[in-house]
Protein backbone atom coordinates (compact mmCIF):
# COMPACT_ATOMS: atom_id res chain seq x y z
CA UNK A 1 0.00 0.00 0.00
CA UNK A 2 1.42 3.13 -0.94
CA UNK A 3 1.65 6.43 1.51
CA UNK A 4 -1.15 8.24 -0.84
CA UNK A 5 -4.07 5.18 -0.02
CA UNK A 6 -3.03 4.40 3.21
CA UNK A 7 -3.47 8.50 4.09
CA UNK A 8 -6.38 8.13 2.45
CA UNK A 9 -7.09 4.94 4.35
CA UNK A 10 -6.42 6.65 7.66
CA UNK A 11 -8.78 9.94 6.95
CA UNK A 12 -11.73 7.75 6.53
CA UNK A 13 -11.07 5.51 9.58
CA UNK A 14 -11.29 8.69 11.63
CA UNK A 15 -14.12 9.99 9.99
CA UNK A 16 -15.99 6.98 10.53
CA UNK A 17 -14.82 6.98 13.96
CA UNK A 18 -16.01 10.28 14.34
CA UNK A 19 -19.78 10.06 13.11
CA UNK A 20 -20.56 6.81 15.32
CA UNK A 21 -19.06 8.17 18.45
CA UNK A 22 -19.37 12.13 18.15
CA UNK A 23 -22.87 11.45 20.16
CA UNK A 24 -21.28 9.91 22.70
CA UNK A 25 -18.48 12.33 23.20
CA UNK A 26 -21.10 15.15 22.95
CA UNK A 27 -23.24 13.62 25.85
CA UNK A 28 -20.48 13.21 27.76
CA UNK A 29 -19.32 16.73 27.36
CA UNK A 30 -23.17 17.71 28.19
CA UNK A 31 -23.11 15.29 31.42
CA UNK A 32 -19.83 17.79 32.57
CA UNK A 33 -22.77 20.49 32.49
CA UNK A 34 -25.64 18.69 34.25
CA UNK A 35 -27.29 18.29 30.95
CA UNK A 36 -29.33 14.97 30.34
CA UNK A 37 -30.71 13.93 26.85
CA UNK A 38 -33.39 12.14 28.54
CA UNK A 39 -34.53 14.89 30.33
CA UNK A 40 -34.73 17.56 28.10
CA UNK A 41 -36.96 18.49 25.73
CA UNK A 42 -37.88 17.41 21.97
CA UNK A 43 -36.22 20.85 20.87
CA UNK A 44 -33.36 20.77 22.70
CA UNK A 45 -32.93 17.14 21.18
CA UNK A 46 -33.51 18.70 17.91
CA UNK A 47 -30.62 21.53 19.01
CA UNK A 48 -28.49 18.66 20.24
CA UNK A 49 -29.00 17.55 16.59
CA UNK A 50 -28.04 20.19 14.83
CA UNK A 51 -24.62 20.74 16.94
CA UNK A 52 -23.89 17.09 16.13
CA UNK A 53 -24.50 18.02 12.16
CA UNK A 54 -22.58 20.64 12.44
CA UNK A 55 -19.66 19.04 14.13
CA UNK A 56 -19.57 16.10 11.40
CA UNK A 57 -20.20 18.97 8.62
CA UNK A 58 -16.84 20.65 10.13
CA UNK A 59 -14.26 17.98 10.79
CA UNK A 60 -15.14 16.39 6.59
CA UNK A 61 -15.01 20.08 5.35
CA UNK A 62 -11.20 20.46 7.05
CA UNK A 63 -10.40 16.15 6.25
CA UNK A 64 -11.54 16.56 2.11
CA UNK A 65 -11.19 20.54 1.86
CA UNK A 66 -8.97 20.43 -1.03
CA UNK A 67 -11.18 17.68 -2.81
CA UNK A 68 -13.98 19.64 -2.12
CA UNK A 69 -12.48 23.17 -3.15
CA UNK A 70 -11.50 21.07 -6.44
CA UNK A 71 -15.30 19.96 -7.18
CA UNK A 72 -16.51 23.35 -6.38
CA UNK A 73 -14.51 25.02 -8.78
CA UNK A 74 -15.69 22.15 -11.38
CA UNK A 75 -19.39 23.30 -10.59
CA UNK A 76 -18.87 26.93 -10.94
CA UNK A 77 -17.32 26.23 -14.34
CA UNK A 78 -20.46 24.46 -15.58
CA UNK A 79 -23.09 25.62 -13.08
CA UNK A 80 -26.03 25.67 -16.08
CA UNK A 81 -25.32 21.77 -17.07
CA UNK A 82 -24.94 20.87 -13.35
CA UNK A 83 -28.21 21.71 -12.47
CA UNK A 84 -29.96 20.19 -15.36
CA UNK A 85 -27.86 17.57 -14.38
CA UNK A 86 -29.12 17.26 -11.02
CA UNK A 87 -33.04 17.97 -11.98
CA UNK A 88 -32.51 14.93 -14.76
CA UNK A 89 -31.14 12.91 -12.35
CA UNK A 90 -33.59 13.71 -9.46
CA UNK A 91 -36.21 12.77 -11.57
CA UNK A 92 -34.65 9.68 -11.91
CA UNK A 93 -34.26 8.92 -8.36
CA UNK A 94 -37.83 9.50 -7.52
CA UNK A 95 -38.66 6.85 -10.17
CA UNK A 96 -36.24 4.43 -8.80
CA UNK A 97 -37.75 4.74 -4.97
CA UNK A 98 -40.84 4.89 -4.92
CA UNK A 99 -40.67 1.36 -7.58
CA UNK A 100 -37.99 0.32 -4.46
CA UNK A 101 -40.85 1.67 -1.63
CA UNK A 102 -43.57 -0.40 -3.59
CA UNK A 103 -41.36 -3.30 -3.83
CA UNK A 104 -40.23 -3.42 -0.03
CA UNK A 105 -43.84 -2.99 0.72
CA UNK A 106 -44.95 -5.96 -1.27
CA UNK A 107 -42.18 -7.96 0.35
CA UNK A 108 -43.34 -6.74 3.78
CA UNK A 109 -47.00 -7.80 2.84
CA UNK A 110 -45.84 -11.01 1.70
CA UNK A 111 -43.70 -11.60 5.79
CA UNK A 112 -46.95 -10.64 6.87
CA UNK A 113 -46.08 -7.24 8.66
CA UNK A 114 -47.97 -4.66 9.05
CA UNK A 115 -47.22 -1.93 5.98
CA UNK A 116 -47.29 1.02 8.91
CA UNK A 117 -44.10 0.03 10.00
CA UNK A 118 -42.60 0.35 7.28
CA UNK A 119 -41.30 3.93 8.44
CA UNK A 120 -37.73 3.64 9.61
CA UNK A 121 -37.13 4.45 13.23
CA UNK A 122 -34.62 7.61 11.32
CA UNK A 123 -37.67 8.46 9.81
CA UNK A 124 -39.65 8.84 12.70
CA UNK A 125 -37.35 10.71 15.02
CA UNK A 126 -37.19 13.30 11.68
CA UNK A 127 -40.97 13.54 11.77
CA UNK A 128 -41.02 14.31 15.86
CA UNK A 129 -38.56 17.03 15.53
CA UNK A 130 -40.26 18.57 12.57
CA UNK A 131 -42.99 19.02 14.83
CA UNK A 132 -41.42 21.11 17.05
CA UNK A 133 -38.94 22.78 15.02
CA UNK A 134 -39.39 22.82 11.53
CA UNK A 135 -36.79 25.36 10.23
CA UNK A 136 -34.26 24.05 12.39
CA UNK A 137 -34.77 20.93 10.42
CA UNK A 138 -35.39 21.95 6.94
CA UNK A 139 -31.61 23.18 7.41
CA UNK A 140 -30.42 20.39 9.39
CA UNK A 141 -31.92 17.11 7.22
CA UNK A 142 -31.44 19.36 4.22
CA UNK A 143 -28.20 20.82 3.87
CA UNK A 144 -25.58 19.71 6.16
CA UNK A 145 -26.83 15.75 6.26
CA UNK A 146 -26.55 15.31 2.36
CA UNK A 147 -23.45 17.63 2.66
CA UNK A 148 -21.62 15.53 5.18
CA UNK A 149 -22.96 12.37 4.21
CA UNK A 150 -22.03 12.50 0.86
CA UNK A 151 -18.42 13.72 1.73
CA UNK A 152 -18.09 10.68 4.24
CA UNK A 153 -19.55 7.50 2.03
CA UNK A 154 -19.04 8.80 -1.47
CA UNK A 155 -15.27 10.95 -1.61
CA UNK A 156 -14.29 9.52 1.52
CA UNK A 157 -14.81 5.70 0.08
CA UNK A 158 -13.89 6.70 -3.34
CA UNK A 159 -10.61 7.82 -2.22
CA UNK A 160 -9.97 4.60 -0.55
CA UNK A 161 -11.58 2.29 -2.94
CA UNK A 162 -11.21 4.03 -6.44
CA UNK A 163 -13.51 4.15 -9.16
CA UNK A 164 -15.81 1.30 -10.19
CA UNK A 165 -18.34 -1.36 -9.14
CA UNK A 166 -17.46 -1.99 -5.74
CA UNK A 167 -16.91 1.29 -4.82
CA UNK A 168 -20.49 1.96 -5.81
CA UNK A 169 -21.84 -1.74 -3.90
CA UNK A 170 -20.22 -1.10 -0.41
CA UNK A 171 -20.82 2.96 -0.13
CA UNK A 172 -24.68 2.58 -1.08
CA UNK A 173 -24.51 -0.84 1.70
CA UNK A 174 -23.25 0.82 4.61
CA UNK A 175 -25.19 3.94 3.88
CA UNK A 176 -28.05 2.05 3.82
CA UNK A 177 -27.50 -0.22 6.82
CA UNK A 178 -26.57 2.50 9.11
CA UNK A 179 -29.81 4.35 8.34
CA UNK A 180 -32.03 1.54 9.74
CA UNK A 181 -29.33 -0.11 12.42
CA UNK A 182 -29.15 -0.61 15.26
CA UNK A 183 -32.97 -1.62 15.36
CA UNK A 184 -35.09 -0.74 17.83
CA UNK A 185 -36.08 -3.02 20.66
CA UNK A 186 -38.87 -5.22 19.45
CA UNK A 187 -38.47 -5.02 15.75
CA UNK A 188 -38.21 -7.94 14.05
CA UNK A 189 -34.77 -8.47 12.03
CA UNK A 190 -36.52 -9.35 8.80
CA UNK A 191 -38.47 -5.62 8.95
CA UNK A 192 -35.16 -4.24 9.14
CA UNK A 193 -34.01 -5.91 6.26
CA UNK A 194 -36.56 -4.81 4.70
CA UNK A 195 -36.77 -0.98 5.86
CA UNK A 196 -32.87 -0.75 4.67
CA UNK A 197 -33.74 -1.86 1.05
CA UNK A 198 -34.73 1.43 -0.18
CA UNK A 199 -31.80 3.27 2.01
CA UNK A 200 -29.24 0.99 0.14
CA UNK A 201 -30.92 1.54 -2.94
CA UNK A 202 -30.87 5.52 -2.36
CA UNK A 203 -26.84 4.81 -1.35
CA UNK A 204 -25.81 2.80 -4.66
CA UNK A 205 -28.02 5.19 -6.48
CA UNK A 206 -26.19 8.04 -5.37
CA UNK A 207 -22.69 6.47 -5.49
CA UNK A 208 -23.34 5.80 -9.06
CA UNK A 209 -23.65 9.48 -9.43
CA UNK A 210 -20.28 10.38 -8.17
CA UNK A 211 -18.73 7.33 -9.49
CA UNK A 212 -19.77 8.32 -12.87
CA UNK A 213 -19.45 12.43 -12.44
CA UNK A 214 -16.39 12.40 -10.16
CA UNK A 215 -18.04 15.48 -8.79
CA UNK A 216 -19.58 15.70 -5.05
CA UNK A 217 -21.56 18.52 -5.20
CA UNK A 218 -23.76 16.72 -8.34
CA UNK A 219 -24.44 14.16 -6.00
CA UNK A 220 -24.90 16.59 -2.90
CA UNK A 221 -27.55 18.33 -5.20
CA UNK A 222 -29.83 14.98 -5.46
CA UNK A 223 -29.62 13.94 -1.93
CA UNK A 224 -30.53 17.77 -1.09
CA UNK A 225 -33.18 17.75 -3.05
CA UNK A 226 -34.57 14.09 -1.39
CA UNK A 227 -34.13 15.40 1.97
CA UNK A 228 -35.55 18.74 1.26
CA UNK A 229 -39.00 17.20 -0.75
CA UNK A 230 -39.56 15.02 2.31
CA UNK A 231 -38.81 17.43 5.09
CA UNK A 232 -41.47 19.92 3.11
CA UNK A 233 -43.80 16.46 2.68
CA UNK A 234 -43.91 16.17 6.65
CA UNK A 235 -44.34 19.79 7.47
CA UNK A 236 -47.45 19.69 5.04
CA UNK A 237 -48.42 16.77 7.03
CA UNK A 238 -48.32 18.63 10.72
Amino acid sequence: MNKEKLYNLLKILFSLLCFFNIGSILKLVLKLFNIDLTTISTKGLVIYQLVLSLIMFSILLLIYFKDIKKDFKKLKGNIKSSIWYIIKTFIIFMIVKYIVSFISVLIMTLLGFDTTSFTSVNQNLIQDYIKVAPILMVFTTSFLGPFYEEILFRLGFKKVLGKGIWFVIISGFIFGVMHVFPLEEGIPLALGIVQSISYVTMGIFLAHIYNKTDNIFLSIGVHFLNNFLSVLTMINMI
